[in-house]
């Protein structure tokens, strides 16, 4: 009875850091400002980029903050300190961050189509929709073919860094995780180049139709998807030369892996819609 105890005492308590967690919900208030923002920009409000610039960042810093803790977690799981009673809810918080942002985007996508398809019945036309001098500026080009292949092709090294970190060949992940990142940048780098060009050279900004402004809106909020998982996978590869991940410590990369395949699919979707309208 007296070894039992003296066993117990000698356990390090456990604290499950996935169930006080304020760092999901933190996100999501930034993101909400972030979007609200956007809508006063586009009804040309004074103080709306600055809601967007606060959402954004309370956004970026809570994602960071989120994925900080869970590899934190990972290290008590494979040090030995995890509850069997309480498994790692990463993957579940992960799953329920992507159904809301599912219907955010959902919401954005279903707003475009309501839009364009009012224009094209009270005016039997889409020009107005596109553009209001009666003409339609077509948005895709060569920076939008670069940006598709840029994050296409990082979703592929992602999903290789992943199986390369669960072989044990941590080199070769993280050289496929930072061909991850610097795709990412360059996505993101070539997405503020288009905006230039659009805005300086072909004077494409959010107030000259319905279409510009829902097209902003929906590239930007990508976009900003875009830049939160390029700081978490910096975080991680910086991480990993600090051994904070491992072959048996991967839940916070497996959850980031699953984020970054989430919004490529939704830039397939923008290619798809607004890009190339085939829908």
């Amino acid at each position: 009875m007296a070894d039992s105890n003296s066993h117990n005492s000698s356990v390090t308590p456990y604290t499950h850091l996935g169930h006080t967690n304020p760092w999901p919900f933190t996100a999501s208030v930034g993101l909400m400002v972030a979007v609200f923002g956007l809508l006063l920009v586009a009804l040309k409000s004074p103080v709306g980029w600055m809601l967007t610039i606060i959402g954004a960042g309370v956004f970026l810093i809570a994602v960071f903050s989120w994925v900080t803790m869970l590899v934190r977690e990972d290290i008590g799981e494979a040090t030995g300190l995890t509850n069997p009673e309480f498994p790692s809810i990463g993957r579940w918080m992960v799953g329920f961050l992507i159904l809301s942002e599912t219907f955010l985007f959902g919401a954005l996508f279903a707003t475009y189509f309501y839009l364009r398809n009012h224009d094209q019945v009270y005016t039997g036309s889409l020009l107005h929709f596109y553009n209001l001098e009666g003409k339609v500026f077509e948005i895709w080009g060569l920076f939008p073919i670069l940006n598709t292949i840029f994050l296409v092709s990082s979703s592929v090294t992602v999903h290789f860094a992943e199986e390369a970190l669960r072989h044990g060949k941590e080199k070769l992940f993280q050289i496929l995780l930072a061909i991850t990142v610097v795709l990412g940048v360059l996505f993101v780098g070539g997405q503020v180049y288009e905006y230039y060009n659009f805005a300086v050279n072909e004077h494409f900004t959010p107030q000259v139709s319905t279409f510009a402004g829902t097209f902003y809106t929906l590239t930007t909020l990508h976009g900003s998807h875009v830049l939160a998982g390029v700081i978490v996978l910096t975080s991680l590869l910086v991480g990993s030369f600090y051994k904070s991940l491992s072959p048996k410590r991967h839940i916070a990369l497996s959850v980031a892996s699953i984020y970054w395949h989430f919004v490529d699919v939704i830039w397939i979707l923008l290619v798809a819609i607004i890009y190339l309208r085939y829908i």
